[in-house]
């Protein structure tokens, strides 16, 4: 069940890193010196999520224990059973930092570019984490995004801003599929996401048992479609709701939204771990 808090949320997470070695020696201060060094730091340190160049997130579908149903009827989209995020690369210019992954749904792969800056970060509306629904539209491009907040805030790098609004509006432009010859129509969007945080709790998945930090983002707004003679304007409907959790240097370990879609962690892969052999 959601649930709106107003309360700040601190994230009683940590990861505790543990190097065996013969004889049980302790680790010579040099040596811990020189692995806090070669652990590269996230992307405008984001604790909460930690974006480094290599790092993986494999999510796999399971079954929803309950959210919400829209009251309207409502198409749903196609659910991989598998997705997987890769941080392709990370570079800041003018204290703005860049965040390029990868989004693998199986039978689609494509790019998404996220941006940060101290304890804010922007998601598009194509990437998993922007709504909790992977893959935007098929044959969809979108224009430039006009946007008022941040699709995510945090304090120090921790969820724990207890609630905020975004709202984004932004054009699309549909392709039609190579050799059909049909006549597309496009259109503009125009979102709110009012986002709220809720108290940490016990996620438990195939990968290990969490505490992770609720975030439910209420999704509201318009679309509309250049139709002709007269344009098309359908409105989200109400309880369009998405729910991400959030752990301390993992990420986001559980995600569910109002299409009865639901997603756990199966796989993580920090920057710089070693292969498995």
């Amino acid at each position: 069940m959601l649930v709106r808090t107003s309360k700040p949320i601190m994230v009683a997470v940590t990861a505790v890193a543990t190097l065996l070695v013969s004889g049980n020696s302790p680790i010579s201060d040099t040596t811990a010196r020189a692995q806090a060094k070669a652990t590269p730091k996230p992307a405008c340190n984001l604790r909460a999520f930690p974006l480094v160049p290599g790092a993986e997130w494999v999510y796999e579908a399971r079954e929803l224990p309950g959210l919400p149903k829209p009251k309207q009827p409502r198409p749903k989209p196609r659910q991989p059973e598998k997705v997987i995020i890769k941080v392709l690369s990370v570079a800041t210019e003018d204290k703005v930092t860049s965040i390029e992954l990868e989004e693998n749904l199986g039978y689609r792969t494509y790019k998404t570019v996220l941006t940060c800056e101290r304890d804010k970060l922007n998601v598009p509306p194509e990437s998993i984490y922007f709504s909790g629904e992977p893959g935007g539209g098929l044959n969809i491009e979108l224009g430039e995004i006009e946007r008022t907040g941040n699709t995510y805030m945090f304090r120090a790098g921790q969820v724990r801003i207890p609630e905020w609004t975004e709202e984004v509006k932004t054009t699309f432009t549909r392709k039609p599929v190579d050799g059909t010859g049909a006549q597309m129509v496009n259109g503009t969007l125009d979102l709110q996401r009012v986002v709220l945080i809720g108290l940490p709790e016990d996620v438990a998945t195939d990968l290990g048992q969490y505490k992770a930090t609720p975030v439910q983002v209420d999704m509201r707004g318009s679309v509309n479609i250049e139709t002709k003679p007269d344009p098309y304007l359908f409105n989200v409907p109400a309880n369009t709701i998405s729910k991400l959790w959030f752990a301390d240097d993992v990420g986001v370990v559980q995600i569910a939204n109002s299409n009865l879609h639901f997603y756990q962690l199966t796989q993580y892969t920090p920057a710089g771990a070693p292969e498995t052999p």
